[in-house]
């Protein structure tokens, strides 16, 4: 088997080796380990076995006496042979130490696993066993059987030699080899995928035999793809029939990884809305499918998305694949398609539009296509997109053709997305082409919509200057968010240069949000030194949600300081609720104290279904 050719005939080993002992001065014979004390040295059925190592050991530039050694030795002078080998490294450690094992299999396998295990040697005894099943997997198997490492000897055969194993097995019905061999461990899920891939129908009846919770979803992964290898429609009733749903799921998964190389139009069908593995797992799987759909025929590809369960992922999926393909090649037929299938790109996200799309004249395709068709939301995220690309690569060209044609139906719901697109190229660049600001204008509100993510001192400085009072009301919000985040002390300071007390409420709620989480205290200070009135009422509301669960009868308080209306009323509600669960007797108390109004009264003391 090693070196190109058999190791000791096992039958004649014992009858034709003469038989050597370990003497004590063996070490100062000139280096032997064995002194032969009887008989020659070597018998001429272990001269190939030495004509092979010495080759190799001169080869290693090694003492070559050691081929003698190995041939002459009885088992006894084994465990001295290995203390040299192991001295040694790399391969000529490791394949002197496979024919040490070979020839210890030959003579005395039991003394070398009595040995190995008395020394609590693992990873030899593994190695051993490993070559005894190699060498004479019959013999290994008869020896190791009743015994701890049986397992090993039968997954070592299976790793070696799983075509062996299998024609084993068939003399022994009485033994599983999921049972004996579990696949949990990485040795053993080796062993069973070789089985596996060579007869699955086996492996499915041994599985039947077996609890299903006791074998691993990546199990029935490999072997319902083995199953689909013959039959997929037969896999997948087996896949289907699976109790455990992560188990089933996996199983589909091997079906479907088969089907997706030879016909991934049917996979994806089978497919459906089922599921296969978690998210993560599912979406890998259904890419790869729809990687191998032909596009080339896009009514037939249609007619499959059409196919699938509505509002599935794998149906929005193909439909975007499809458009987005057809942008480059037919973008009439796209958008029309587009139409069609609305709710299945709803969703679609900007990389959907091809790189070709981005450049002056691809955008120019696109728009000359959707001119020919109706108007949908998915047609103008295209649009967007390809001009907000055709304004990085050539802003003049794009400030040059849309002179005179902004008030068209087409650009002029585009407007507002261009001019955001504009604000962001001078955020970046400090500058933008004449041309295109004198055809967009690039009002202060785009201004303070590009800037406040990355620079919210700046966007809060061109706020001041926005007139429009409706697009002030959308900023504010978000605005006041980056500068609280920023720099808590500046947002107060800036509050007072807003002239509007329903702007300054906006920026104090938001400031009391981000305070009260951090130091309710002093975030309690700071709103005491703000005036009474309707626009400190919203950093008083969010004061007393931060409190309410951990100082109800202090939130009450607060809430009794608001102007009124409907704030105080939602901050008397809530510290009333907190408190009431906390201590019911003070909140009846400090409700008859005669600091609420009736409605108040009322609203806080009936509670669902009339009681108190």
């Amino acid at each position: 088997m090693f070196f190109g050719g058999p190791l000791l005939d096992r039958g004649k080993a014992s009858q034709e080796v003469v038989v050597g002992r370990l003497e004590p001065e063996s070490r100062a014979h000139g280096g032997s380990l064995l002194h032969p004390v009887s008989g020659t040295a070597l018998t001429q059925s272990g001269r190939p076995l030495v004509d092979r190592l010495r080759d190799l050991l001169v080869l290693q530039g090694i003492d070559a006496s050691w081929a003698e050694e190995l041939a002459a030795a009885d088992a006894m002078g084994f465990p001295d042979l290995l203390k040299r080998i192991v001295d040694l490294s790399g391969e000529p450690r490791d394949r002197l130490k496979e024919l040490l094992f070979a020839r210890w299999a030959e003579l005395d396998p039991d003394g070398a696993v009595a040995f190995f295990e008395s020394k609590d040697d693992r990873a030899n005894l593994n190695l051993f066993l490993s070559q005894w099943s190699r060498e004479d997997f019959p013999a290994a198997v008869l020896g190791s059987e009743g015994k701890s490492f049986f397992k090993f000897v039968l997954r070592a055969k299976g790793i070696s030699d799983p075509a062996g194993l299998l024609a084993w097995l068939k003399t022994r019905e009485d033994i599983n080899p999921l049972h004996e061999l579990p696949e949990i461990y990485d040795e053993g899920a080796e062993c069973i995928k070789k089985l596996t891939a060579l007869d699955p129908d086996r492996m499915k009846a041994w599985a039947s035999a077996i609890p299903e919770e006791n074998l691993t979803a990546e199990f029935f992964h490999f072997l319902a793809s083995a199953l689909a290898e013959g039959s997929p429609g037969d896999a997948l009733v087996y896949a289907d029939s699976l109790t455990d749903p992560g188990n089933a799921a996996a199983a589909r998964a091997g079906v479907l990884e088969v089907l997706a190389g030879t016909d991934p139009v049917q996979a994806l069908q089978l497919m459906g809305d089922k599921p296969f593995g978690n998210d993560y797992e599912g979406r890998t799987l259904a890419y790869g499918i729809l990687a191998k759909v032909d596009l080339k025929d896009p009514d037939k590809v249609l007619g499959l998305a059409e196919s699938l369960p509505a509002g599935s992922e794998n149906r929005r999926n193909l439909v975007e694949k499809l458009v987005g393909n057809l942008l480059e090649h037919d973008p009439v037929k796209a958008f029309s398609i587009a139409g069609r299938m609305g709710p299945d790109l709803g969703s679609a996200d900007y990389s959907i539009v091809p790189p070709t799309g981005c450049t002056p004249e691809g955008a120019l395709r696109l728009l000359e296509a959707a001119g020919q068709v109706g108007e949908s939301p998915f047609r103008d995220k295209v649009l967007k997109q390809s001009l907000l690309g055709w304004m990085e690569k050539n802003p003049a060209s794009l400030g040059e053709y849309l002179r005179g044609k902004m008030e068209t139906p087409i650009l002029s719901g585009l407007r507002g997305q261009l001019e955001a697109g504009l604000a962001m190229q001078k955020l970046a660049s400090g500058k933008v082409d004449p041309a295109l600001e004198a055809v967009l204008g690039l009002k202060p509100e785009a201004m303070v919509r590009a800037w406040q993510n990355t620079d919210a001192y700046r966007a809060a400085d061109v706020f001041i200057g926005v007139s429009d009072v409706g697009a002030r009301s959308n900023l504010l919000g978000g605005l006041a968010r980056e500068l609280v985040r920023e720099d808590r002390g500046y947002a107060m300071s800036w509050a007072e240069q807003l002239e509007n007390p329903d702007e300054r409420a906006v920026v104090w709620k938001n400031i009391a949000e981000d305070w009260v989480t951090e130091d309710s205290l002093k975030a309690s200070e700071w709103i005491d030194t703000l005036p009474p009135g309707a626009a400190r009422d919203p950093a008083v509301l969010a004061m007393t949600r931060g409190i309410q669960d951990s100082d109800p009868d202090l939130a009450w308080q607060w809430a009794l300081s608001m102007s009124g209306g409907a704030l105080r009323a939602e901050a008397l509600a809530g510290a009333a609720k907190a408190w009431r669960r906390k201590d019911p007797g003070a909140l009846e108390a400090a409700l008859a104290g005669g600091q609420l109004t009736e409605d108040e009264k009322s609203a806080l003391t009936i509670q669902p279904g009339g009681g108190r």
